[in-house]
This record gives C-alpha cells, structure tokens and sequence, in this order.
C-alpha cells in the first residue's frame, strides 16, 4: 500500500503530495495524521489519498514512520473542502487543511482528561455491616459517606478530601479506583434555559415552512431585531435533526455562544457541541473529537465553528450575517459564508443567512434573486419598536455640557431606573481617554512601536497601546516642551462608567469590553448577573449591542454616533448604522422601550434611518453611493499588503509591483475600474511597516485576470517584505 501525503511545510515549493510507502503492520487510513522522513529529518504530513501501485521504485520510496493517531482527524469531505479552498484563496493546500482542526493539535498528539474514581467491588449491605462494631456503632463516618455516596451516584471522585477513606476501602476489598476520561465541558450544565411553549407568529410559522419546504438552498432571513429569528433557528434545526442529519449554527461573537447554547441544549434532545476560540484547549480538542466521533448532531460556535468535521449537514445558519467577525483577520483571510456555501454544495444542503441588518452585499444578492428573501417585519408578541430620540450634542455645548451623558440620557436613565428597568450604553472606544496631549505645544502622546496614539487606562493608571499591547507610565511633563499642561482628550468606556456611577451612585453598573473580558468566562458571569437583574446598567463597546436578549432592558443608547462614522474604509458608515440599529434593538423586547442616538451629525442619513428603525431607506442611499463609486457590490476589490520592519524595502516593493502589474493592465484595460497604492490606516504597528495596492475590478471580470494578479503576487520575492492577498 502506498500513501500520498501532504507534508506539514507552508510552502509553496512543497505544496503538493509526496508518496511513501505504508508498512506491512501498519493500518492507514485517508485524512490520517503521519511521521515521515523529510529533508533530512522527521515531519508531519496528512494523508490525502492511498493506493495499491504507483509507478515509482519500491526500493526508492521510503516508509511512513509512525501514526499521530489510531484515526483520521480530517474527513473525505473536509480534504475535499480545503483544496477548494486553497483554490479560492490562493493559499497552500496545507494552510488550509490546518482549518480543518484545533492549532493545539500541530506537533502533537491529542490527549485526553483523566480523574480517578471510586467504586463498589463489594455488596453493600456487607460492606456496611463490616462498618459496624459489634455493639452496632459505626466505625468510620467517613468511610459510611463514601459507600453511600456511591450508591447514590454510581461513583465517587477520588480527591484530597476522601483520599485516605477510599483507601482504606480499597485495602479491604470493599472498592476499586478506576481512570476514566472525563470531557471538559465549555459551560456549567445548570445555566440551561427552561423549555418553552411558545406559539410562532405568522412571520416566524412562514420563515420555518419556508426554509424546510421550499426547493432554494440559499435564504436570507430579515427579521428586525426581537422578532423571534432564535426560536425559527431552533424549528428548522430541530427538523433538520430529526432526519438523521447534522447542523452548524453560527454566531458573531463568544459573548453570545452561552445564551445560544443554553437556548438549545433545554430544547433539543440531542447532543449539542460548542467551538470558538475563547475555550481552554481541552475544552476544544474534547469538543472537536465529540464531534469527529458523530456524538454531536448540532455545533454552535463562532467563525472557526464552520470547519466542524460533521458529516451529513443539513443545514448551516449564520446569525448576524452582517459582522465582520465572521472574517478571518489573519492569513488565510476566509469569509464564513464563502466556506458556509462550499459545504452546502458538498452535502447538497440549505443555507440560512440571519441579520436585522443585514450587509448592503448580502442585501443586495437578496432582492437580485440570488438568495431567496424572507422578510419579519413585526417584533414577538406585537410590541412595538422602540421610540428613538436623537439628541443634537452641538446644543448641548450651547448650553454649557460638555460631558458625554447630555441632559436628555440623563433625564432618560433617571426615568428607567425609577420604572425599575435596565440600561444599556454603548461607546465603541475602550479606556479611560482616548489620548494625552499637551496643551502648550500640542504634542500627543503614541506608542513607539505604532502610528498610533497611546490610550489611557486609568484603573491601571497607565497609557496603553491597543495594536501592540506597550505601555507607558503617564510622564509629568511634556517631554518636548517641558512644560507640565498636560491633559486627557476623548471619552472611553472607563470615563461613561465613571461619569454614570458619580450621576447615579445608588445604581449598579457593568462594563464590558475587551479589557474587563479578560478572563476565561467573564462574559458567561457578566451576562448571567445582567438576566438576573444584579445590575442596572450596562456600558460596554460592540460586544454589547449583538444579539443579547434581556427583558428587562428598557433604554439603550449610543454615547456617539460621530466617533464610527467616517473611519476604517468604505464600509464604516455601514458598520455604524448597523451598531446604531443593533443598539436600539437590545431595548423593549418585553414591553415598549426607548433609545437615545447622540452625535453631532443629527442630519447623517445613517443617523436618520437608524432613528426610523428603518434598514431599507438606509440601504437605498449606501447602495446608490456604491454604484456610484465602484465598490462592491458593483465591483471586485483585490488588496495587496506589504509588510516589513524596513519602510523603504517594502516601499520599493510596492513599486516594483506595480510596475509588474501594469503589464497585467495593458492586457485588460477594460477590467479595471482604479488602482491605487496607499500606506494602511495605521501605518506602523509594532515596528512592521504596512502599505497596500487596492485593485478594484469590474464585477464581471474574468477569474483569469484574477490568476494573473495572484501569479505576480506568487511569483514576487522582496527582502525582508512579506505579502498578503485579500479579495471582496
């Protein structure tokens, strides 16, 4: 037998299959993790196909050294999906094959959780009457807790507590201490939320006959936010399971995987696993094999969750389909609905894409004909959207604040604490002050590794830079003019909650970002103390204005509209009207609510309709601007990035590939729309150097003009420059 395997080497020089021969005594199977010699020393490789004969000399293939595992860890499907993926995204077979499993996996083999349990090895009542003395008094009450426990719970957890009773039993014969594997689970089991009985509306009942009984694979469900898109998930999965095959649910955030899951696991009665980057190791790799092993039917989970190894899929649904998190920031930078499509053609299964706002792309292939649209245009149980109110912030300076909090928030959050209920306050900037800068000479602070500005966090009292993590004491004086005039400029979550706490200080308040979400599960205790009304408000960056349902949210509201708008490429005032409408659809879920939008352009059209809760008079004006301009969805955007510790080197290769892209655009002149080379938004970060080529297409242009750009990007060798291919 011979095995064609692909060696662990992110290389395009070896980026193909290498044969070896399998040993007599050995049992391999395709998708199979190896040991082979390689270059001289010992590699891992994956096996990808086998067969009987080969053409080479037997004397001259060499043999497969050791097996990683008893199994495969990638499935036929999942080979089959990696090489359309490293088709798509112009990256090694390799690369892509390394999505298909846990990161902890490379270089090692799994293993498994083990705790030592005790046992009965005896009859009870012997074991009891042997406990007694002879005036029937008990010997140990220890020991007498540990036997019934284990008949009560079938075994005991062998520990410091109980080690020397267990002992002493197992010297008599009364008990044997056995090793069993023990999974990691991702949440405590006593979160779950009760079933309910709950009767769908009209727009829920046609969402669901819809998606089951309709012939089109691809749907986009806009439902506006508090309209029960959970509760039609959950009917079309629960059909889906029933037919004996499998699902993946997808959301944008790991804050929102608890709240799914406990959702789920009290409605469904089947096993239920969940991935996303936020779990310990353990908890992956036991989750990752409970699903290799086909005991989970459904995975919910974040981006990483699509690569799951079911088999069978009947139905993938991505949940605010409009998050850019569903993007990979890192190489390969894979788009969840792009592999989402290419297992539904593997499996020939249906595609749900979910979102109150959805992206003006998706939007746009919806009402083309290319997804089949399914509108929910009222909330649960009738309750009407909440009032919004857009509060001018150039009035409020007029009339002398100039804090964050205007008088109309406050006034609101007075009012909502007195009903009892909850508020929520979105900013999307972390810290204290978004910069320190010097009143006499104007110098701001920045980090000395980044083009950026140095943020202060003053429950740490130190200036930190959120793109490299360095940090700086806060200095006395200037240290170019030397003068001390020193002061804070912009507000960040820290100073809302600062400011909340000093105007409402009997009020208790939560704050979550990315600093206070530090810890393995913080967002699990920071959204259960929140439903459980342990809390009055909640301030927090966009970790909070997707998907949480809390009933008793009354008021939400954005602390600055003006602060997203505007920043971070053509689809930042997308990204804003979308944290804007998704902010005010967290309010008045149980009865009706209010929502305060502040900024300084009240007259913004992404102001105007987000105060409408109105998506489609916002899509009408972003899809003309588009059109207008070339960009996608009327056009393909191919960025190259540069990068390198030496600005002039990755310069020069910015101009070196242009020059070779020129020739490219003499062939097809009529396919492009604009080229053009710029430094990235953030110039410098931690001393690397970025600079990009934006390549923008015509829509229809031919995937061979496309080869060719990826041929020169391919072909480039720079000093010390690394490249980067990114395509929308």
């Amino acid at each position: 037998m011979f095995a064609k395997v692909i060696v662990d080497i992110d290389n395009a020089q070896v980026d193909k299959t290498f044969e070896y021969s399998v040993p007599g005594d050995m049992c391999v199977s395709i998708g199979q993790r190896v040991l082979i010699p390689f270059a001289g020393k010992q590699v891992e490789g994956i096996v990808l196909d086998l067969e009987e004969n080969n053409d080479y000399d037997i004397d001259k293939i060499k043999s497969i050294s050791a097996l990683r595992e008893e199994y495969p860890i990638i499935t036929a499907e999942q080979i089959e999906l990696a090489i359309e993926i490293k088709d798509y995204y112009r990256i090694t077979l390799i690369s892509a094959l390394h999505l298909m499993y846990p990161k902890v996996l490379s270089g090692k083999k799994y293993s498994e959780k083990k705790k030592r349990y005790a046992v009965l090895a005896a009859d009870p009542e012997a074991i009891f009457s042997s406990l007694l003395t002879k005036k029937g008094n008990i010997r140990s009450e220890g020991q007498c807790r540990v036997v019934e426990r284990i008949i009560k719970d079938g075994s005991v957890l062998y520990n410091s507590d109980n080690a020397s009773y267990i002992k002493s039993l197992e010297r008599k014969g009364f008990i044997t201490v056995i090793t069993k594997n023990v999974p990691r689970m991702p949440f405590a089991s006593d979160d779950a939320v009760k079933s309910r009985n709950i009767i769908l509306n009209k727009d829920q009942e046609n969402a669901v006959e819809t998606i089951l009984e309709s012939n089109d694979k691809y749907y986009l469900l806009h439902g506006v936010t508090g309209s029960g898109k959970t509760e039609v998930y959950l009917r079309v999965i629960k059909d889906v399971l029933s037919k004996g095959k499998t699902a993946i649910l997808l959301v944008p955030e790991i804050s929102l995987t608890p709240q799914t899951y406990y959702y789920f696991a009290d409605n469904l009665g089947y096993e239920i696993a969940v991935m996303h980057s936020g779990m310990s190791d353990g908890q992956r790799l036991d989750e990752w094999i409970k699903i290799l092993n086909g005991e989970a039917k459904l995975v919910i989970g974040a981006r990483s969750a699509i690569f799951a190894p079911l088999s069978n899929i009947g139905i993938i649904i991505i949940d605010e389909e409009h998050e850019e998190s569903y993007k990979a920031d890192n190489y390969p930078r894979f788009r969840a609905h792009d592999i989402a499509r290419l297992r539904c053609s593997h499996f020939d299964s249906k595609l749900v894409l979910a979102s109150a706002t959805p992206s003006v792309t998706t939007y746009y292939e919806a009402i083309s004909g290319g997804l089949k649209l399914i509108e929910m245009t009222r909330r649960v149980c009738d309750v009407d959207m909440p009032d919004v109110k857009i509060v001018d912030m150039r009035e409020e300076l007029k009339n002398g604040n100039t804090s964050m909090i205007s008088y109309e928030l406050k006034t609101s959050i007075e009012e909502s604490l007195k009903m009892g209920k909850q508020n929520m306050l979105f900013l999307n900037r972390r810290g204290y002050s978004t910069r320190l800068y010097c009143k006499s000479c104007g110098y701001v602070f920045k980090c000395d590794a980044c083009d950026s500005a140095l943020i202060y966090h003053k429950d740490e009292n130190l200036l930190k830079c959120h793109y490299c993590g360095r940090t700086k004491t806060i200095p006395e004086k200037c240290p170019v003019c030397g003068k001390m005039f020193l002061k804070q400029l912009g507000d960040g979550t820290q100073k809302i909650v600062e400011s909340v706490e000093e105007l409402f200080p009997h009020a208790r308040t939560l704050r979550m970002d990315l600093d206070s979400m530090s810890r393995r599960d913080a967002y699990i205790d920071l959204f259960r103390e929140f439903s459980e009304h342990k809390a009055d408000i909640l301030i927090g960056t966009q970790m909070i204005a997707k998907g949480f349902d809390f009933p008793d949210l009354h008021l939400s509201a954005v602390i600055s509209a003006d602060s997203m708008l505007g920043f971070g490429g053509y689809k930042s005032t997308e990204r804003a009207f979308t944290h804007m409408l998704q902010v005010a659809g967290r309010a008045g879920r149980a009865s009706k609510g209010k929502v305060i939008i502040q900024t300084f352009s009240p007259g913004h059209y992404a102001v105007r309709a987000a105060s409408h809760h109105d998506y489609r008079e916002f899509y009408e004006k972003e899809i003309a601007m588009r059109r207008l301009m070339h960009l996608p969805p009327f056009a393909n955007l191919i960025t190259i990035s540069f990068s390198g510790r030496e600005e002039a080197n990755v310069i020069g290769a910015v101009k070196d590939y242009l020059k070779n892209l020129s020739k490219v655009y003499k062939r097809y002149p009529d396919a492009f729309y604009k080229v053009s080379a710029r430094a990235a938004d953030i110039k410098r970060i931690d001393n690397i150097y970025r600079y990009l080529i934006i390549i923008s297409l015509k829509s229809d242009s031919k995937n061979d003009i496309i080869d060719e750009i990826v041929q020169l990007f391919k072909q480039s060798d720079y000093n010390g420059v690394m490249l980067g291919f990114d395509k929308e």
